[in-house]
């Protein structure tokens, strides 16, 4: 672990010493993903020594232990304490026996494991694994940590847990069916009682059922705990589940029947709860050849499909669930490829996400915690800014999403000429209403000078101007008068 700029070693057993061999949950491996192996706040790592395969695997059952507050807590409580340990008044006469980590509360208040060992007084003693709740904020010496929930059978896959509410009062997990016909059953745990919800089969399909509920891709629980959404291959027996008929042409699992969803209400009836398929044909038909139903989709990258994130199949209230299925499950679903839907449980009504047309497939994605806001990925261009075919993320959002830009298409030809102004009518010249002095008079052209001979040796002609009478009087005035 590392915290704070140190690294230490978390594989730390009670003692002090080291454990020879150490992981945390059930091993990190690729097949084998445990939920809150590390609590939300770091402080609480729980982890099963030793391993019993050197690649990191708990293929088998070991002792499990809590290593907290990075070994520096000083309150005299054990840093490192073990999980299963025996608190019955006589201990099982089976000798002792080890455990599997299974899940725990967010915070690492409560701790989820299976063990073949009678652990409490009210465990029956069995070779059949058992399921005990550990309580970490109890001291280590406190007699009463563990809480037994139920015997949980001994099938070749084992036992699984498949969620918890956040504060631990509400456990879903897989079991020996009290009907023998149906093998192995579905349960709730809740205020000290464990009760079927479902069967999923026999053997023959077990492992796409089962085995991955060791790995949390198949299930969704709510923080609360009172709903529960789930895949399994199921059956054909139509005593199990809802009793729909899931054969199929879906090799993927031992007995090619498809995958469905499933959703379950502990409220509903009363407290009694209620199990409904959201994905099943509602014509109650058979699926079609390849409509495996689910919701956990990861794209291949290189040789790997790789992928960590748990999405939000479910919204947080219980009210929404996601999923993708090739099945038509609507009239407008024409494409009979893949495509994301929304379930909504309040209403039962069922909608598409994608648009159900485009020859290519659509897959789910993701969903905000409340539901309101489901992405889903598709090569079909829904918007304008999107120009091509390839994959591309899409967000359904409630009460629409963004404006579309306004895109202006390229003219051609006439169409780029622009609209034609209309012809105007006569119009009445403006100089008509004016009032003026009029047009100025065009002037007369000057006379040419008139020229006369001196009489001498020497004529000459002069040429001079024509004075009036007024002007030669007035000339003759300036120079002393009249000659």
């Amino acid at each position: 672990e590392w915290a704070d700029g140190t690294v230490r070693l978390a594989g730390i057993l009670p003692d002090g010493s080291p454990a020879p061999s150490s992981g945390a949950g059930q091993g990190a491996t690729a097949f084998i993903y445990t939920h809150n192996a590390i609590s939300q706040n770091g402080s609480k790592v729980f982890f099963a020594a030793p391993l019993s395969t050197p690649k990191g695997e708990v293929e088998d059952e070991a002792d499990l232990y809590m290593r907290d507050d990075h070994g520096t807590a000083t309150s005299g409580d054990d840093t490192t304490r073990q999980l299963n340990l025996s608190e019955r008044t006589e201990p099982d006469p089976n000798t002792t026996q080890a455990a599997r980590f299974w899940d725990a509360t967010p915070d690492g208040g409560y701790v989820f494991f299976t063990s073949r060992e009678a652990l409490t007084d009210d465990a029956p003693i069995s070779t059949a694994a058992k399921l005990y709740r550990y309580d970490t904020e109890r001291p280590a010496a406190d007699p009463h940590n563990l809480t037994y929930l139920a015997t949980v059978g001994d099938d070749e896959f084992g036992p699984g847990v498949a969620g918890v509410s956040d504060d631990g009062s509400y456990v879903y997990f897989s079991g020996a069916s009290s009907d023998s016909a149906s093998g192995v059953a579905i349960f709730v745990w809740h205020d000290g009682v464990a009760r079927q919800i479902g069967g999923v089969g026999g053997s023959d399909t077990l492992y796409l059922s089962l085995r991955q509920w060791k790995q949390p891709i198949n299930v969704r629980v709510t923080p609360d705990g009172t709903r529960m959404v789930f895949v399994t291959e199921g059956t054909t027996d139509p005593d199990d589940l809802t009793g729909y008929d899931q054969a199929g042409n879906c090799p993927s699992g031992d007995a090619l029947v498809c995958a469905e969803v499933y959703f379950y209400d502990a409220t509903a009836n009363g407290g009694a709860g209620e199990l409904s398929c959201v994905s099943c044909n509602p014509a109650a038909t058979p699926p079609a050849p390849g409509a495996d139903a689910g919701f956990a989709y990861r794209f291949p990258s290189g040789q790997n499909n790789t992928s960590s994130h748990i999405n939000r199949a479910l919204s947080s209230d219980g009210r929404y669930v996601f999923f993708s299925t090739p099945e038509r499950l609507l009239d407008s679903d024409t494409n009979g490829v893949s495509d994301a839907y929304q379930y909504d449980t309040v209403s039962g009504e069922l909608s598409l996400l994608s648009s159900g047309t485009n020859s290519s497939p659509s897959y789910f994605i993701e969903a905000s915690p409340d539901g309101r806001n489901a992405f889903f990925v598709t090569r079909e261009p829904l918007l304008g800014r999107d120009p091509d075919t390839a994959f591309d993320l899409y967000d359904a959002r409630v009460d629409g999403g963004f404006v579309e830009p306004v895109v202006q298409a390229p003219c051609s030809g006439d169409a780029c000429r622009g609209a034609v102004s209309a012809v105007p009518g006569a119009v009445t010249p403006a100089s008509a209403g004016l009032v003026g002095p009029g047009n100025p008079k065009r002037p007369k052209p000057p006379k040419p000078p008139r020229c006369r001979k001196h009489e001498g040796k020497h004529q000459k002609k002069h040429c001079t101007k024509k004075h009036s009478q007024r002007s030669a009087t007035r000339a003759n005035r300036n120079h002393g008068g009249e000659k």
